[in-house]
């Protein structure tokens, strides 16, 4: 979070510089395609402004994001991300990084917390994707890239395979079904009208869960995460969520 004051000409940052610091060795074998986003006043993760181009390559050395970008007044989020590699370590791996610098103009300057506390740990995935609005349980519902050029899962119930509902997507389980993981996206929506088994549901803030089945023995139980940035509703109907 980058803050400014008063209402004079608008500033623009021009860089930030970051450490992969606290990623497990050797990095580059973890992590790719470092990406600075922008949301202004919003502190809110989303992907709409991104800020500079990516980096492919991280390693432990220090990497640099050219930025050009003119501030609000006010407090100004800005947000890193990595992409895991497939064969990131797991066992256990962790994510982590450090904001070393932020350039405005010809001056650096250093955060005044350029290391939160906390770290990522590596869960040993395969993530699939929500195509649109279709039945949780089918194979065509899904694909290993975000924009469909990807592949399905070959089983649903493979146990490496975590499943994301994206923004817009509002999907179904009517069948009965047994996953590993599965993600609800901020903007995503998922209604369940058939008993689903799941080891971990992690509904983001801005998701839906509506449940209208009820569960009435111990296997359904499942570790369910939210974030409590903001409400979520989630509506539960003839049943119960342990």
């Amino acid at each position: 979070m980058v803050e400014t004051s008063g209402k004079g000409t608008p500033i623009k940052v021009n860089s930030f510089t970051f450490s992969a610091a606290g990623t497990s060795l050797p990095v580059e074998q973890n992590i790719e395609n470092a990406r600075l986003w922008y949301t202004g006043n919003d502190p809110e993760f989303s992907i709409q402004q991104n800020v500079g181009t990516t980096i492919p390559t991280i390693n432990d050395k220090p990497f640099v994001f050219s930025a050009s970008q003119t501030l609000l007044p006010g407090k100004n989020f800005f947000w890193l991300t990595f992409d895991v590699l497939t064969n990131a370590n797991s066992t256990p791996g962790t994510i982590d990084a450090i904001c070393k610098e932020i350039r405005i103009g010809a001056i650096s300057y250093l955060p005044t917390v350029g290391d939160p506390i906390g770290k990522r740990f590596v869960q040993s995935n395969i993530p699939f994707y929500s195509m649109g609005n279709f039945s949780l349980s089918k194979v065509n519902s899904w694909n290993s890239k975000r924009d469909g050029s990807g592949m399905p899962p070959r089983q649903m119930n493979e146990v490496r395979n975590s499943y994301f509902i994206q923004s817009g997507h509002r999907m179904i389980s009517s069948t009965g079904s047994n996953l590993q993981t599965l993600v609800i996206e901020k903007g995503g929506e998922l209604r369940i009208t058939s008993p689903l088994r799941l080891n971990a549901m992690y509904v983001a803030f801005g998701g839906v869960v509506q449940m209208d089945t009820s569960i009435n023995d111990f296997i359904h139980s499942m570790n369910f995460i939210w974030t409590m940035e903001q409400c979520i509703f989630i509506i539960i109907r003839g049943g119960f969520l342990d």
